[in-house]
């Protein structure tokens, strides 16, 4: 009776140690697979987009957005004034050789007046804040301007995608899902900030369709906020290229915008406007 107990043991111990080896091992080997296989959408869909090397070679590049932004969806419901979405125009441009990102926006601000800022980001953490219809500017020094350089570039899908690339140590596949009415192939990155970003890629295609993250907002707590690129077509500079942009705050539409691009280099991006003032 001894031995055959003994023996029980002796088989359940070795099974328990050979669970206990090979769980860890399934799982290694599992999240593996899910990696190569989300590294190698986005890198299909990077190249569906027509890759990075036009665009550096032409030494950056130019996208302007126009459409409509809607403070009251900003202010989470809380904007004193119309409830109507204002009017925006919006220009980013990338200087590939220096690194440096410039944005321009006007549209009617919190207080009901028109907003025309200039904001041009150097790769030396610094910030010029240019008010253009005051001529007024200053050096901001803040700690998250490469951040905020990547958080605006991502505009450009080729961009945000070998974004995703260069946090490839992160990348995970989530799995297909359907998205207005496509299948799609989802996968999900950890950007340099922080952010836990979900792509949605067309399976056909393999053009981006979507991204998301979590944000915490003050009033209503955690909300999904969304990107969405629609209406791709061939674009004479930049390759294959989406019309539209429309960003989604919860179930509330923030932003939609007509999008247009060029590949170049834009020098008058970074330049105030004469008789501006910098503090």
């Amino acid at each position: 009776m001894t031995r055959i107990m003994t023996q029980t043991f002796t088989k359940a111990a070795l099974l328990a140690m050979s669970l206990a080896i090979t769980g860890p091992l399934h799982a290694e080997t599992a999240a593996l697979a899910s990696h190569l296989r989300a590294t190698e959408l986005v890198e299909q869909a990077l190249a569906a987009h027509g890759g990075l090397s036009a665009m550096q070679d032409a030494g950056g590049f130019e996208v302007r957005l126009e459409g409509t932004y809607d403070l009251t969806t900003r202010l989470q419901g809380r904007s004193p004034f119309s409830d109507e979405p204002t009017p925006i125009f919006e220009r980013i441009v990338f200087d590939a050789d220096t690194g440096r990102v410039s944005y321009d926006v006007d549209m009617f601000n919190y207080y009901s007046s028109n907003q025309r800022l200039r904001e041009i980001y150097d790769d030396q953490r610094r910030m010029v804040y240019i008010d253009k219809r005051n001529r007024d500017a200053g050096w901001v020094p803040i700690q998250t301007v490469p951040d905020s350089r990547e958080r605006l570039t991502r505009v450009l899908p080729r961009v945000l995608l070998a974004e995703a690339l260069d946090r490839a140590r992160s990348l995970r596949y989530v799995g297909p899902d359907q998205a207005d009415g496509q299948t799609v192939d989802v996968v999900s990155f950890t950007s340099s900030d922080g952010d836990a970003l979900t792509v949605s890629l067309d399976q056909q295609k393999h053009l981006l369709r979507s991204v998301s993250a979590v944000i915490d907002m003050p009033l209503l707590g955690l909300v999904e906020v969304r990107w969405r690129w629609a209406d791709y077509g061939e674009h004479d500079a930049a390759g294959v290229f989406p019309r539209r942009l429309q960003v989604t705050l919860g179930n509330r539409v923030l932003k939609d915008v007509g999008m247009e691009a060029d590949f170049g280099s834009f020098s008058d991006a970074f330049e105030a406007p004469e008789g501006t003032v910098i503090g």
